[in-house]
């Protein structure tokens, strides 16, 4: 199973955030095993289970089921500055959450976000990649609390969520999470995103200046990558998510040309991290498949078609091998 990371940056964020609720981060690191001088290290890279032991072990000691909302009243920081810049630059709202995807594994490799737009409004969702187990709940409650800081200094308070959704199970006291989040909060869904009004992009601030563009590419851009903990078997799996529907185009060929490596450099730094091109594919379309035929509900067709399959028969014998049953059956199961 992949293990994800996180960046040490955020580990560091957490602890401060807690440290001034009351709870000992020294104490914090020592229980959940990680080492408190890693986390004052820039570009340094955390294991996402590491981090939910951390919440666990918060959690217990603060007899606190919302404690990951604490991220809520968290800091400012200079790479979520970057993320900020950006998200308000953007043309539309889905441009803006490709804007985030950019920055979400200073989160953790685990999360992505995904744009969809409905007769309620315009949803952003967060979705757990495959390896997932390593995350908890209360992970997730902070990357939501910390997501809403981020849209409030963005749009200075002139743009709120209208509902958030949560996959996890309803705490203890659920009008914690609506008073913290400002908004109301479904619990037990099969998915955790956050809802906004139609008109969020009317917020937005799309410039001509070429400048500025230039500013957050060369400047900020380059800062976002080093801190964001990503082997290359991360930044492919990114790439491939950016670029959907999967295509011929995806392939180590043009994968090489996309990183300035060749081939043979890349296949090197893929074994090096225990993985071949073809496994991260495989792994992509696995987390794919089931994202689109239990939450988007697309049909077995459609599916293929975006995971790149160009008859069904490759796909039903992929798809068994990933989940022991045939896509038809999975269906018939939801």
């Amino acid at each position: 199973m992949k293990k994800h990371s996180v960046s040490s940056s955020w580990v560091k964020l957490v602890l401060d955030t807690l440290g001034e609720s009351g709870i000992d981060p020294h104490q914090l690191c020592k229980i959940s095993g990680i080492n408190y001088h890693d986390t004052l290290q820039p570009f340094g890279k955390i294991e996402s289970s590491c981090l939910k032991k951390l919440w666990s072990t918060a959690k217990n000691i603060s007899n606190n089921d919302a404690i990951g909302l604490s991220m809520a009243n968290a800091k400012f920081t200079g790479i979520i500055g970057a993320a900020s810049q950006g998200f308000l630059l953007s043309t539309s709202f889905k441009e803006a959450v490709t804007q985030a995807n950019s920055f979400i594994s200073y989160f953790s490799s685990a999360f992505e976000f995904d744009a969809f737009e409905n007769s309620s409004g315009h949803l952003m969702k967060i979705s757990l990649i495959s390896g997932s187990d390593s995350i908890g709940m209360e992970s997730v409650d902070s990357v939501i609390a910390y997501s809403k800081f981020i849209i409030n200094h963005t749009f200075k308070n002139d743009v709120s969520p209208l509902k958030i959704y949560l996959a996890r199970t309803q705490p203890k006291n659920p009008k914690d999470y609506q008073d913290i989040l400002g908004c109301p909060v479904e619990f037990n869904q099969s998915f955790n995103g956050i809802l906004f009004k139609s008109g969020i992009s009317n917020n937005f601030q799309p410039t001509q200046n070429e400048l500025l563009t230039d500013i957050h590419q060369q400047i900020f851009m380059p800062m976002v990558k080093k801190e964001l903990p990503e082997g290359i078997s991360e930044q492919i799996r990114l790439h491939i998510h950016k670029h959907l529907p999967i295509n011929s185009d995806i392939n180590l060929e043009n994968i090489s040309q996309v990183f300035k490596s060749s081939k043979s450099t890349i296949k090197r730094r893929l074994k090096s991290e225990g993985f071949t091109f073809r496994q991260i594919l495989d792994d992509v379309r696995k987390d794919l498949a089931k994202k689109y035929l239990e939450i988007e509900l697309l049909s077995i067709q459609e599916t293929t078609y975006r995971l790149g399959y160009k008859e069904s028969s490759p796909f039903f014998r992929a798809f068994k091998r990933w989940y022991q049953c045939t896509p038809t059956q999975f269906l018939n199961r939801l």
